[in-house]
């Protein structure tokens, strides 16, 4: 393992912690501003709070300090929020769609296992036997071709 890397492959973990962490940490430095400006030492509340995002100024100005931090206020609108709305829409829209492909590609899978039952059913009719079972056989394989062929006409046409 080289410098620098972790033995975990899981990119959503490596997500979320990056995430928890830039959090964790953005916590910390609000908290240590409340403690400068209780202290009234206002170069460093100043200090720290030019580390701040500008929407997070915004919420920092609105807070209280009746909530443990400002990041659950509605002034606190991250930059990228609308762009991240927009990816969602986009993502469930995604999503929607996939979901129909599959079923689409679920019903041709079972059509193919329909067809393939017509060619085994008439296969197992040529083998020798009595009469009445080879012709039911054969009967029933046709009755499934026939079914096969209704289904496919109701599936839609994409090209």
């Amino acid at each position: 393992m080289s410098e620098g890397t972790t033995d975990t492959r899981d990119e959503h973990y490596n997500v979320i912690s990056i995430l928890y962490h830039a959090l964790q940490g953005a916590e910390t430095c609000a908290t240590y501003l409340q403690d400068a400006e209780q202290a009234g030492d206002q170069e460093l509340a100043d200090y720290l709070q030019g580390v701040f995002s500008d929407p997070l100024n915004v919420a920092f100005a609105a807070w209280d300090g009746k909530t443990k931090t400002p990041f659950g206020l509605p002034e606190y609108v991250p930059t990228g929020k609308a762009d991240a709305e927009q990816f969602t829409k986009k993502a469930d829209a995604a999503y929607a769609q996939a979901l129909v492909n599959n079923q689409r590609g679920d019903n041709y899978s079972l059509l193919t296992v329909m067809f393939a039952l017509v060619l085994f059913l008439g296969a197992v009719s040529q083998r020798r036997g009595p009469a009445w079972a080879q012709t039911a056989l054969l009967t029933l394989a046709g009755v499934v071709a026939v079914a096969g062929v209704v289904i496919m006409l109701t599936f839609p046409i994409l090209i």
